[in-house]
C-alpha cells in the first residue's frame, strides 16, 4: 500500500494521512461493489500483492471453506447413518421378539 501512499503524495500532493484516508475510501467503494468472498483479494492486491498471489490466496481460502463444508457434511453423513442403523436394528429387534412371539403361540 506504500507505493499508493507515496504516488497520491508525489502526484497529487497529498499528505501521507489524506493518501492513507484515500486509498481507504477506494478499497472500501470497490469492496462495496463485489461479493464479500473477494474482500480479501481486493485487500491482498493493495497490501501490494499481485494479482496472481491474490488469486492463490482467494483458492486457498476457497479450498479452506470448501474442506470445512465437506466435513461438516461428512460428520452430519456419518450422524445421520448412525441414526439410520440404530432405527434398523430396533426394528429387526422388534420384528425378532414378534416372531418369538407368534412361533410360541403356535
Amino acid at each position: 500500500m506504500q507505493e499508493y501512499i507515496d504516488e497520491l503524495q508525489q502526484k497529487a500532493g497529498l499528505t501521507e494521512e489524506q493518501a492513507k484516508q484515500a486509498i481507504d475510501i477506494i478499497v472500501n467503494k470497490v469492496k462495496s461493489k463485489v461479493p464479500e468472498t473477494f474482500h480479501s483479494a481486493i485487500d491482498n492486491l493493495f497490501a501490494g500483492q499481485t494479482a496472481s498471489d491474490a488469486l492463490k490466496q482467494k483458492y486457498q481460502d476457497f479450498s479452506d471453506q470448501a474442506s470445512e463444508k465437506l466435513q461438516q457434511f461428512g460428520k452430519e453423513a456419518q450422524e445421520q447413518l448412525n441414526e439410520a442403523a440404530k432405527q434398523a436394528t430396533d426394528f429387526a429387534k422388534e420384528m425378532s421378539d414378534k416372531a418369538k412371539d407368534f412361533w410360541k403361540k403356535i
